[in-house]
């Protein structure tokens, strides 16, 4: 548990010091570049991230996971080669098909080939994170928040336009796949090159395709409340919701990092059929995530308002009981995505999306009944009913996946 820690701490770091550094690379365009070209940026993300997290199919997932080796890292390598391709070319099109050929569409363009390049060293970064080198999966998030957001910035105040600060960006995404992500994960397994047997690669895609699928519906429970606040109540409450979710992030953050540094040990206990390791690194993340929750929790009844006024500005401090509300919201919601770490190290792909459905259709439901009458407090609501169904289908998975379970074999649910 000493070492689950230890990468648990490292990659939290710097899931939140990239998380911080793409959140800088905001900042410095509103404080550098015209409103519109702000507006570019911004629009080049919302197209770009939706796409490539589809295409990506999640293949870092099932790589970490496969734990009988039924596919080569030069598969994974080369299915992640054609579905980049698909999102660039998507990407671009719709660029297009928005703004037609225009320095708009350029930026658009621009941010998403630096997405599609975050995605190709995701693969290699599969090779890390198998073999527990969590340091060198971690480096890798700083190297690229850090000198992304230097080489995006200093575009801009040398007086670079947003097309180029866009293809800095991109530019040293690139190098860094190039000269440390390749490099490390070839140190772990030797010369790593793109094989080509269609065959299989045809079946590596489908079999990974519910993850593509999975990863936008996992989105649902976060970001649909926060789209049924921009309709009922208009952009100005939707930025206080915004500012008050974000107060609470850390906690999402924690559930990532850690449930990222287990998932190599959850697949391994779990396809080894030690169901009683399997659950004492659940249940130790849980714990976790459940005792810095309900500090958060204590902190904003005790002094939300407060705390709102001194890191925002004083309006805003009544909305304390938003804070609470949100941060109960987050809490389960965190314990979600460790269930959801857990599903995915039994690779129970294809059940994980009736979770993330179930999830996502109760949050719409909850939002679309409570958010007209409510405001923001029904919207901190139904994120909270939509991560408490989540959460409850997948326990009843993992119960009902882990009764056939046993140390020869795996469980029904693998692919």
């Amino acid at each position: 548990m000493k070492h689950l820690a230890a990468n648990s701490i490292m990659t939290m770091s710097a899931y939140a010091t990239y998380t911080l550094c793409l959140g800088g690379m905001l900042i410095t365009s509103t404080k550098l570049a015209e409103p519109e070209a702000v507006g570019q940026f911004a629009l080049g993300f919302a197209v770009a991230t939706p796409i490539v997290m589809f295409c990506n199919l999640q293949l870092r997932v099932a790589q970490v996971t496969d734990g009988a080796g039924r596919f080569e890292d030069g598969e994974y390598l080369a299915v992640r080669l054609l579905s980049t391709a698909v999102a660039l070319c998507a990407i671009v099109a719709i660029a297009i098909a928005i703004s037609g050929f225009s320095a708009g569409s350029a930026v658009v363009a621009a941010a998403g080939s630096g997405k599609c390049f975050e995605a190709l060293g995701d693969s290699l970064q599969g090779v890390l994170q198998r073999s527990e080198r969590m340091g060198r999966f971690s480096l890798s998030l700083l190297f690229k928040g850090v000198f992304s957001l230097v080489a995006f910035a200093g575009t801009l105040a040398l007086g670079g336009s947003m097309v180029f600060a866009c293809l800095a960006y991109a530019a040293v995404i690139a190098v860094i796949v190039i000269i440390y992500d390749l490099p490390q994960a070839q140190k772990l397994t030797g010369v790593i090159r793109p094989q080509w047997n269609f065959l299989r690669l045809r079946t590596l895609a489908r079999s990974a395709l519910p993850l593509g699928a999975a990863a936008l519906l996992s989105a649902g429970v976060a970001q649909i409340p926060k789209y049924a606040v921009t309709v009922y109540c208009g952009t100005r409450e939707f930025a206080v919701f915004a500012a008050v979710a974000y107060l609470v992030s850390g906690a999402q953050i924690l559930a990532c990092a850690m449930g990222q540094a287990a998932l190599p040990k959850l697949s391994h206990h779990w396809f080894n059929g030690n169901l009683p390791g399997f659950r004492a690194v659940l249940l130790a993340m849980i714990a976790s995530v459940a005792s810095v929750g309900l500090v958060g929790l204590a902190v904003a009844a005790v002094a939300g308002g407060r705390l709102l006024a001194f890191v925002y500005r004083p309006e805003y401090a009544v909305h304390a009981g938003l804070l609470q509300i949100v941060m109960a919201g987050i809490l389960v919601l965190s314990i979600s995505w460790i269930l959801t770490n857990a599903l995915q190290a039994a690779q129970l792909f294809r059940e994980q999306m009736l979770v993330f459905g179930a999830g996502s259709a109760s949050t719409l439901l909850a939002a679309a009944t409570l958010v007209p009458s409510y405001r923001l407090p029904g919207a901190a609501a139904a994120m909270l009913i939509g991560s408490a169904v989540q959460v409850a289908a997948s326990a009843f998975l993992l119960w009902s996946e882990s009764s056939d379970v046993s140390a020869a074999t795996a469980p029904s649910g693998n692919l």
